[in-house]
């Protein structure tokens, strides 16, 4: 089980077309700056960042390795379709010195996922919305308590999201 990290949550309000949650993923390369860095890159580049959750450390999945992993869901207001949106975050992968390989999971210096989109859902070879591993990660799934949602999840892969109130 990924273990909570006590750092400070970040909070913005902006209005936007499709309301995204993403996950950040970092094990090599100073991780910590890694998720600030993407953050970064997200807000100048895809729309506004409106809730980040707290840090989550865990153990790779999918693969070996000694690099405990860094992870953080952040929820994204932004005017990009999610086709546009993928190629847009592969662009900041790439510039963040991501390396892409055929050989399956490998430690890396950025990952960032598309977990949900509010408005709409996408399954074709090249994009699969809400993700196809949302139900299976906990490092997915566990931040979403962090940014005030509860997330449920059917047998079907379904995915309900709704606003905690408080």
């Amino acid at each position: 089980m990924p273990e909570k990290l006590n750092t400070e949550k970040g909070e913005k309000k902006d209005e936007g077309l499709y309301t995204y949650f993403l996950s950040l993923g970092s094990n090599i390369n100073y991780p910590f700056r890694n998720l600030n860095l993407a953050q970064y890159w997200i807000e100048k580049k895809l729309g506004r960042v409106v809730k980040s959750s707290f840090l989550y450390i865990n153990e790779a999945v999918g693969f070996e390795t000694k690099n405990w992993f860094v992870n953080q869901n952040i929820e994204l207001k932004s005017g990009f379709h999610p086709e546009r949106l993928i190629i847009e975050i592969k662009w900041i992968e790439k510039e963040m010195g991501r390396v892409y390989s055929k050989q399956g999971y490998e430690d890396r210096v950025i990952d960032i996922d598309i977990l949900i989109c509010k408005e709409l859902s996408i399954d074709n070879e090249n994009l699969q919305i809400p993700h196809k591993q949302l139900g299976n990660r906990p490092f997915f799934w566990l931040p979403f308590q962090d940014l005030n949602y509860e997330l449920k999840i059917d047998n079907s892969d379904r995915v309900d999201i709704k606003k905690w109130i408080y």
